[in-house]
């Protein structure tokens, strides 16, 4: 079981290598008809480090949210869990994601609520997009609460390395 936890670990670190390589961008609004929040970003060790990725799906209004959150040595080393999506928020450049900790190695339990914001602001993302996540409440609905997404917008981070791809599907 471990030999298999490590190989996916590391395919899913290769996957996101080659996603944040790739050339994406916000892409206000044209293309899929669904929202999602894609990519593999790194903070500054000044601001906690890690990597982090996302790959968050839903309906044009937020339905049928989907998808998997990762970290891996975030917040000075004390967070590394894998997390479901359960709510999807994305407005313009912006996504509020909803999530449930599936897995913890180190960092908040299994079970937790855990919100984040990923806002993309084009290439590279580097030095552009912004990224940051807390504790939440409900991971159902933690997306569209008007208190977090303040307190997740003042505290946003600046990524040092990778891409995020935040896509707003027309209704």
């Amino acid at each position: 079981m471990r030999r298999l936890l490590t190989f996916l670990v590391l395919a899913a670190l290769g996957c996101g290598a080659w996603v944040a390589a790739a050339d994406a961008s916000h892409t206000r609004g044209a293309g899929p008809r669904s929202d999602f929040v894609q990519g593999t970003a790194r903070l500054p060790e000044s601001s906690g480090g890690g990597q982090f990725h996302f790959n968050a799906r839903s309906g044009p209004s937020g339905e049928r949210p989907r998808g998997l959150y990762w970290a891996k040595e975030g917040i000075f080393g004390t967070a590394t869990f894998t997390s479901r999506v359960e709510c999807l928020e994305v407005q313009g450049n912006v996504a509020y994601i909803g999530t449930r900790v599936t897995r913890s190695e180190k960092g908040p339990p299994e079970g937790s609520s855990v919100v984040f914001r990923v806002e993309d602001n084009g290439q590279p993302g580097a030095g552009r997009d912004r990224f940051v996540g807390t504790l939440g409440i409900d991971s159902t609905t933690d997306c569209r609460n008007p208190a977090l997404q303040a307190a997740l917008t003042a505290a946003s981070q600046t990524i040092s390395q990778g891409n995020f791809t935040v896509h707003d599907a027309q209704p």
